[in-house]
């Protein structure tokens, strides 16, 4: 018997971020990469450990070309903010950022 599983993501990188570490200069760093399978397994593992996990397919890819536990470079700045900001109000109650009309 074969069995088809479908893969879901094509890339997937873990970055952390840990702006009062000394050991970092305060930019995030690449913890963690993967494509395809790979990919699969980072988001797997990501969950397995309550790590949030949020979809952004062109950083995911921009994040594997940074080597493992290097700094990202300055051109991902935003990019990864951007998630980092998402990330952030995930997880704070809505009374504690909320939405303001357009």
């Amino acid at each position: 018997m074969r069995w088809s599983v479908r893969r879901r993501y094509r890339s997937a990188a873990a970055v952390s971020y840990s702006p009062n570490s000394r050991m970092s200069g305060g930019a995030p760093r690449v913890e963690l990469c993967g494509e395809n399978g790979a990919a699969d397994d980072v988001v797997a593992l990501a969950e397995r450990f309550g790590i949030p996990v949020i979809e952004d397919g062109p950083t995911a890819r921009a994040l594997q070309r940074v080597g493992l536990d290097e700094e990202i470079p300055e051109r991902l700045f935003e990019a990864v903010a951007v998630i980092l900001l998402k990330l952030d109000r995930s997880s704070q109650s809505p009374a504690e950022h909320p939405v303001r009309p357009r």
